[in-house]
């Protein structure tokens, strides 16, 4: 797959644009995740996170950065996904693409976090990036808990990739382990998961847009780089590729008991 080197470079302007465009009463934005590894070569999205420190905000502040936030949203580099309100109690409010937003009834001060996913294009290949604006006191979520219960779904559900990107999140201070894994995470099989991760992101951008021909052109240019007939249903496409680095993932997993750091 010579022409994966397609999917290698990453759009430095991305960082930018996210510090410029996207605060929220002036709050800072951090970069972390996958993302900050300097030794991984492949990057698939990007997570950002914002807290949002003080306990009253002024709505009508922040209903007028949302909407200059979501202006600045191009489609010809930065792509709208969704932006979700969620409240303290669990409800949620959600924002897609084409629908009319309204943000007079959202009651900023009892919101647990905003979430906003957008897309970036670099060089025909779109990353997915989420940024989480987090408001109230900080709450332990348990998060190595909620990881140790995906690792094991991951595995039973036969994603086998997304198992050994879990497990790096919960052994990465293991010196064996994460050597291990991000030798894996930077040799072809990972660039080969790279471009189901674009893929993937294509289809999803398929719905959202529909009949809309920018992301039509992208999945036919996509496709073609990668030496298949353009013509070929993108699911099938996916799916097969799915099947090949599940395969050399669950090989590292059976050859090193990986599966061992299952919790029952």
């Amino acid at each position: 797959m010579n022409n994966l080197k397609y999917y290698y470079e990453i759009d430095i302007s991305l960082l930018s644009f996210v510090q410029n465009n996207l605060r929220l009463a002036n709050e800072p934005i951090e970069l972390y995740g996958s993302a900050m590894n300097r030794d991984l070569k492949y990057i698939n999205d990007y997570d950002f996170f914002s807290r949002m420190h003080k306990k009253k905000y002024d709505d009508s502040i922040l209903k007028e950065n949302i909407k200059n936030i979501l202006l600045k949203f191009d489609f010809k580099k930065f792509i709208f996904m969704e932006l979700k309100f969620q409240y303290n109690d669990g409800t949620k409010i959600k924002i897609l693409p084409r629908q009319k937003i309204n943000l007079e009834d959202i009651d900023f001060n009892n919101l647990e976090f905003i979430k906003l996913d957008f897309a970036y294009e670099n060089n025909l290949i779109l990353k997915e990036c989420s940024l989480n604006y987090k408001f109230g006191d900080p709450k332990d979520i348990k998060r190595t808990q909620e990881i140790n219960i995906n690792l094991k779904e991951q595995y039973n559900d036969k994603n086998y990739f997304k198992f050994l990107k879990r497990l790096h999140s919960l052994h990465h201070k293991n010196k064996n382990i994460n050597n291990l894994l991000i030798n894996f995470f930077n040799s072809e099989t990972s660039a080969l998961y790279t471009v189901v991760e674009n893929l993937k992101l294509l289809e999803k951008m398929k719905l959202l847009y529909k009949n809309n021909n920018h992301i039509k052109l992208l999945i036919y240019q996509n496709i073609k780089i990668l030496g298949y007939n353009p013509t070929v249903k993108l699911k099938s496409l996916i799916k097969n590729l799915k099947l090949i680095y599940d395969e050399k993932a669950f090989t590292l997993i059976k050859d090193h008991d990986l599966k061992r750091f299952i919790k029952s």
